[in-house]
């Protein structure tokens, strides 16, 4: 009885959370917050792998940008950012590009728009390095969102293009063509 109810629990977490990146990739980002809230409140007590972790925190910096009153969405960034400072110093390989897109996202949210723009550009050149294609096209892509909002258009069409690339590259045509259904041909 307790390891099929503990089952579930697994099973409904892992559709919530899905969902939440899947929202969060789409950019709709008060579902994504749902999702997490539905997953935080079925099981307080468990462990997040890293991956779970930095998603978190790149919905938890994109919500709170877009609603600004939402402060707890805001702290929970500055949390896991100092989860992946410590990560990263262990550990660059894997986690210094995330660090700098969360970083990039926090510079954002708080209208330091050229330290986001270099901090993006950061994590794009790790990312690349590593051979992270997912990572470098997220921060592409994360790096086009804030240029277009700020009215960069020097820097937005290289984010596009590069987006579309490398997302084509690794292999995701469906993201290619959200993209350019979003932003057109920048």
């Amino acid at each position: 009885q307790e390891l099929l109810l503990r089952t579930n629990i697994t099973i409904k977490n892992a559709y919530h959370f899905d969902k939440a990146i899947f929202a969060y990739c789409v950019h709709d980002y008060d579902t994504a917050t749902s999702m997490l809230d539905k997953f935080y409140e079925l099981d307080l007590n468990m462990q997040m792998d890293c991956f779970k972790v930095y998603y978190v925190g790149l919905i938890a910096l994109a919500y709170a940008f877009n609603n600004r009153t939402k402060a707890k969405w805001i702290k929970k960034g500055h949390g896991i950012i100092k989860k992946f400072q410590h990560a990263s110093e262990l550990c660059p390989t894997n986690y210094e590009h995330k660090l700098f897109l969360l970083l990039a996202e926090l510079a954002f949210y708080e209208g330091h728009t050229q330290k986001a723009l270099d901090y993006y550009d950061k994590s794009i050149d790790l990312a690349e390095k590593e051979g992270s294609l997912w990572d470098e096209a997220l921060a592409c892509e994360r790096a086009l969102l804030s240029s277009l909002d700020c009215n960069d258009i020097m820097f937005a069409p290289g984010y596009y293009f590069r987006a579309c690339q490398v997302y084509q590259e690794w292999g995701s045509v469906a993201k290619v063509r959200n993209i350019k259904a979003l932003f057109g041909n920048q």
